[in-house]
């Protein structure tokens, strides 16, 4: 089936034609293309006066498509930008920074990845100042809504990521160390008071905590142990031994004598100790094999696991271990 144009007069098929008009749909686009030229303006104020009053309606239409139809817009967005690609010509130009040449795309407009890194931090910094009020009472309101929430999170994520944030934390301190230790000292001169008062609290509460004493003492032992091969500490003791504080405990309980105890856990000092009388006798957490044959300058050292291992701590007689360990460093806690 053909029909004649009313307007061009040219015979076309039917399907080149709306239901009922005479004039076939090319001729109508043409008509339409002309009309928008001509009244570009009217048209504008009238979309945007269509939009004002049913804007609501139209934004939920348009959530509700994006949903429905997401996996189809994403396929279509990375088509356009294969599309781009293939037919954009490789352009080089200079970074407006460090004038490094880089190869020009639609991401980097006239910065290398290095320099946009830093200018996104300063300008966010820019932002979070400008808002700083306003953040902090959001970030605040946030907090109390799900405070019990957030604090697991935190919990979580530290256990999860102890040792690197231990690493992440003594290499900044490495980097800015004259910094910190100039903060360090001006914070000491000025709360002398609630430091002393804090670090009392904290002996009060240790001095009866038998496994905090135990934990304390060893990790200050490897601490020392590291240093003395110049090396660095990096993460907790507890971390790297194959046993649980609590579990030493019982092991050296076990092997006590009966003057030993927990409160008579100190070094030797030849002023109060008397042969005669146990009550003035002490003792230390002895290394069977001495901590001199078993060097190490970190944690994951092999000689580590065997200084440290049940089978090589006892108790041991402080004044004995004094005697027996003349002529080498005494390493024992």
């Amino acid at each position: 089936m053909e029909k004649k144009c009313k307007r061009c007069s040219e015979t076309k098929p039917i399907d080149n034609f709306r239901k009922y008009s005479l004039v076939c749909k090319d001729c109508v686009h043409k008509q339409d293309a002309e009309y928008r030229k001509v009244n570009k303006e009217k048209i504008l104020t009238k979309n945007k006066e269509y939009y004002e009053r049913n804007k609501e309606e139209i934004l939920k239409k348009e959530k509700a498509y994006r949903e429905q139809h997401a996996d189809e817009i994403r396929l279509k967005d990375r088509e356009k930008t294969k599309e781009l690609a293939e037919k954009r010509e490789i352009q080089f130009i200079n970074c407006l920074d460090c004038g490094v040449s880089i190869e020009k795309t639609v991401y980097n407009k006239s910065f290398c990845e290095s320099c946009s890194k830093k200018r996104n931090k300063q300008s966010a910094k820019r932002t979070y100042i400008k808002n700083s009020e306003r953040e902090t009472k959001r970030r605040k309101l946030e907090y109390q809504q799900n405070k019990e929430e957030i604090k697991d999170a935190r919990k979580r994520y530290y256990y999860e990521n102890k040792d690197d944030i231990a690493k992440k934390a003594h290499e900044e301190y490495l980097k800015n160390k004259p910094k910190y230790d100039l903060y360090h000292k001006e914070y000491r001169n000025k709360n002398k008071e609630t430091i002393t008062y804090k670090k009392k609290l904290y002996e009060q509460k240790t001095k009866n905590n038998v496994n905090k004493k135990i934990r304390k003492r060893i990790s200050n032992s490897v601490y020392q142990a590291i240093k003395r091969n110049k090396s660095v500490k990096k993460g907790s003791i507890l971390s790297k031994l194959p046993y649980t504080i609590q579990e030493l405990r019982d092991h050296l309980e076990k092997q006590f004598e009966p003057w030993m105890n927990w409160d008579n856990w100190k070094q030797y000092n030849p002023k109060t100790w008397d042969d005669n009388d146990q009550s003035t006798w002490t003792w230390n957490i002895d290394h069977i094999e001495y901590q001199k044959d078993l060097l190490y300058d970190s944690m994951d050292h092999p000689n580590f696991l065997k200084c440290w291992d049940l089978s090589n701590l006892r108790p041991y007689n402080a004044k004995k271990n004094i005697i027996e360990n003349k002529g080498r460093i005494i390493c024992d806690v």
